[in-house]
């Protein structure tokens, strides 16, 4: 499923003069440049995101541990088993080097990084952390309607007060089934720099989005789950254009929505 309406974005309760709104966006959203490169909003740091990277460093811990096996194996061979063991230790070494790597350099360092990581944060609850994502002016009382796209659910339309607000936008969003799952991949990335302090990041953003309940059955039914949870998983891909504000030497959101007005019509940017 493909596609997003944007007028704005589709809502049945958007306001009777879009245009009206989009100037709206687009004035606040260079007040909010204006007050961010003023430093007038004291953005905290983004720290290190070693909590999103866990799965792939997990996954490469747990993979090892055949080669861990195969090693001890090999030193304890009678003969010609330290050639093999000493190949087996370095790719041991490699993974875990790896694993350690990803957790490490989990940071909001470069624009594609800080997007990815709030996407991860969205699709799996974690309201707070994405939040921090989010340049902290982003959290005020403006109105968002959410879009009414194939596979997502029905969001109501909120201001973004606090994180509980954003995480509640994105959970009526991609996470409304029980006990959900969504995962999030970001595809045919393309950045451009705006100016030094902003980049434009273009990509097709895929959510997969289910219950956990037929992984949970696979321990009951085995690998029956599994075939009917890839069935009935809904896959919503759609292009996403989202502006990227550099504070020190991170990157944050500038707009926590699926998609912005003032991302979408850069004009406004010629009087900021």
């Amino acid at each position: 499923m493909s596609g997003i309406n944007l007028t704005p974005f589709g809502h049945a309760h958007a306001p009777a003069e879009p245009n009206a709104y989009a100037l709206d966006a687009f004035g606040r959203a260079e007040i909010k440049l204006n007050a961010l490169r003023a430093r007038a909003t004291h953005e905290q740091p983004v720290g290190n995101l070693g909590a999103m990277a866990m799965g792939p460093s997990a996954a490469l811990f747990f993979l090892s541990w055949p080669f861990i096996i195969f090693t001890l194996v090999s030193f304890s061979a009678k003969s010609g088993g330290v050639g093999a063991g000493l190949i087996f230790l370095l790719i041991v070494l490699a993974m875990n080097g790896l694993a350690v790597w990803l957790f490490i350099n989990a940071r909001a360092n470069t624009p594609k990084k800080a997007l990815k990581y709030f996407l991860k944060c969205v699709a799996s609850g974690k309201g707070t952390k994405a939040a921090s994502l989010v340049v902290s002016n982003d959290l005020d009382d403006f109105p968002r309607y959410p879009p009414i796209t194939p596979g997502f659910g029905q969001a109501g339309v909120r201001p973004f007060f606090t994180a509980q607000y954003l995480e509640g936008y994105w959970n009526e969003l991609v996470r409304y089934h029980s006990a959900p799952y969504c995962y999030v991949s970001m595809h045919r990335v393309n950045e451009q720099q705006i100016a030094p302090d902003l980049v434009l990041v273009d990509c097709e953003v895929r959510f997969m989005m289910n219950t956990q309940l037929w992984l949970f059955l696979f321990i009951v039914i085995g690998i029956f789950a599994i075939i009917v949870d890839a069935a009935t998983r809904k896959t919503v891909k759609m292009p996403v254009r989202k502006l990227l504000y550099k504070v020190g030497e991170e990157w944050k959101v500038f707009n926590g929505e699926l998609q912005g007005p003032e991302e979408l019509d850069l004009r406004w940017l010629q009087n900021a």
